[in-house]
């Protein structure tokens, strides 16, 4: 769990050049809309609401077999505040990744978004410091929120896969992370 002490780069040349905060790409938070002729899987639904009480599910399979859709789908009969967030190659800056997991944590936990931001330009801050403040903000929310981390694989940092380790770990028990990965 080394990585998870990693320090949060203060010499990110894109960040200061936007005063200390890079964009949020805001469509990232939104679940993708299942297809009309998606094929229910019912199977596989049971499989994801068992999941949810272990805390952490994990859809693994090649490009194209449907992973999104299928977690898509599922969460329109999700019960639960759900916090999505479709990832890509940009969000391997460990500013960018938490900044978005915390934007969309904030459309179900809100005001999280405001506590993880100045941890994020602070120089000398932590990510374990920011993965701390998201869980004691989510212990303050009112059900269990869903978690879904659309397309991890794209993730190559290891201090961002000790810090989601951390977080997934230290979360309420009532908080479940889904990763889809290839």
């Amino acid at each position: 769990m080394n990585g998870a002490m990693a320090e949060i780069p203060s010499d990110n040349a894109r960040t200061k050049a936007l005063g200390g905060l890079d964009e949020l790409l805001a469509t990232k938070v939104f679940v993708p809309r299942p297809p009309a002729d998606v094929v229910p899987r019912p199977r596989l639904s049971v499989k994801l609401d068992d999941g949810l009480r272990n805390g952490l599910i994990l859809v693994t399979a090649p490009a194209g077999v449907g992973k999104t859709v299928l977690l898509a789908d599922w969460t329109t009969q999700l019960e639960r505040p759900l916090a999505w967030l479709s990832l890509d190659t940009t969000d391997n800056d460990p500013v960018r990744f938490w900044r978005h997991v915390a934007h969309a944590l904030d459309r179900v936990v809100v005001g999280i978004a405001e506590l993880v931001r100045p941890l994020l330009v602070t120089p000398g801050s932590s990510l374990d410091r920011v993965v701390t403040t998201v869980v004691n903000a989510l212990t303050a929310a009112p059900t269990g929120v869903t978690l879904v981390l659309d397309d991890y694989h794209v993730i190559e940092i290891e201090a961002l896969h000790d810090s989601l380790l951390l977080l997934m770990e230290r979360a309420p028990p009532e908080v479940a992370v889904v990763v889809a990965a290839r």
